[in-house]
């Protein structure tokens, strides 16, 4: 869903088509992750530039349940159950008068690999990572404030690094490779939500 801080307009994806899941040479991809499949969006959608951030859920949710509050208030929003963020976008639709939601995680991985079909968003290599990613190697063991490393190839960021993202999608073990090649998403109540961060 689009971020609803005005200075931090939300991105239109346009429909298309894109290999999803772990490329071959990916040796530490999991069996989760596998096997790559071509799934079409056929739907435009937009998507917000940056996380959510603390000051954001703390203006419209009046309190902020980050554990990591001392990487500032522009640091994204986390320890954020998947029912939170529901309440959250309820909240935000009834303020703004418009539907949100979270991306389904076809929606989430086409806009996180913004066209490309790499191990990592800097290539095959990880020597670059770090310029669009907070991880273990740079962050410090803590959040950073959105938007300070490079974005994705549509103008993301952060869609990777920094905190795990909720999608839409409930969990399952085979609907990964059994899905519908178009606009796949698996809702069953009472399974794990996913929540992604692809290098």
């Amino acid at each position: 869903f689009p971020s609803h801080d005005r200075a931090l307009p939300p991105l239109l994806a346009e429909e298309g088509e894109f290999m999803m899941g772990a490329v071959p040479q990916d040796e530490h991809a999991g069996d989760r992750e596998k096997p790559q499949h071509l799934v079409r969006i056929t739907s435009p959608f937009y998507i917000g530039k940056y996380p959510v951030t603390q000051e954001e859920w703390q203006k419209l949710m009046g309190k902020n349940p980050s554990k990591f509050q001392d990487a500032g208030r522009r640091a994204p929003v986390e320890s954020v159950s998947w029912i939170d963020s529901q309440e959250f976008i309820k909240k935000l639709s009834k303020k703004d008068g418009k539907l949100y939601r979270l991306p389904t995680e076809a929606e989430w991985e086409y806009a996180a690999r913004s066209g490309m079909n790499s191990v990592f968003i800097s290539g095959n290599s990880d020597n670059n990572l770090n310029d669009f990613a907070w991880d273990f190697r740079n962050s410090g063991s803590t959040t950073h404030p959105v938007g300070e490393l490079k974005p994705n190839l549509w103008g993301l960021y952060d869609m990777i690094g920094n905190i795990l993202e909720w999608c839409e999608d409930s969990y399952s073990e085979d609907y990964y490779s059994k899905s519908p090649s178009s606009d796949p998403l698996f809702k069953e109540e009472f399974n794990g939500r996913i929540d992604r961060a692809v290098s």
